[in-house]
């Protein structure tokens, strides 16, 4: 079974803590590392540290905003200051067949899922609350992004302390002057 195997061969990955790792396709599972970091861009600090400190207060963050407002390098950012963390990039059509429960995972991991589908999309919100329960048992936390607001869609579904929800909104005049720095660009 190649789902098997490669869910196997993940666990024994995951056991060396020592990489982070993309699902390409729950279906034929390929893990690989991380997305590229942009060297030379905003390092985000004021998100990292809030992120990273809502993580301890909650069991889901979840970071929104348009396309190319900086989520993923965000949240790799976010990657780089966790103990241990497991990175999943999803498509659309693949979301439903996430699952948790099957990964052995170490308590107080940090279950990354980058791209999840649209929260209108009929069962992503039900998808998304499974995957919340999932690592709830494994003792698990999990950090999220996409396009929409989980809070106002998972409203009645996740208690309010459970879900913290972040906006990104583009670039602030900060994280644009430090990219100006890390290029040597004229501030004028």
């Amino acid at each position: 079974n190649m789902i098997g195997q490669t869910l196997q061969k993940m666990n024994e990955l995951i056991s060396n803590r020592n990489e982070t790792f993309t699902m390409v396709a729950p279906k034929q599972t390929m893990f690989e590392v991380m997305p590229y970091k942009y060297i030379g861009g905003s390092e985000k600090g004021q998100y990292v540290k809030r992120l990273t400190s809502d993580l301890r207060k909650c069991q889901w963050i979840h970071i929104y905003g348009k396309m190319f407002t900086g989520k993923t390098q965000t949240l790799i950012r976010v990657a780089e200051h966790l103990a241990f963390c497991i990175w999943i990039t999803i498509k659309d059509d693949e979301f439903q067949n996430v699952s948790i429960k099957e990964l052995n995972l170490q308590e107080d991991t940090v279950v990354i899922i980058d791209g999840i589908p649209n929260m209108a999309k009929p069962g992503t919100i039900n998808k998304c609350i499974q995957i919340l329960s999932e690592c709830k048992e494994k003792k698990c936390k999990l950090i999220t992004t996409g396009y929409e607001d989980a809070e106002v869609y998972t409203k009645g579904f996740v208690k309010p302390n459970e879900l913290i929800s972040v906006e990104l909104t583009g670039l602030t005049e900060n994280e644009v002057e430090e990219i100006m720095r890390n290029h040597n660009a004229n501030e004028n």
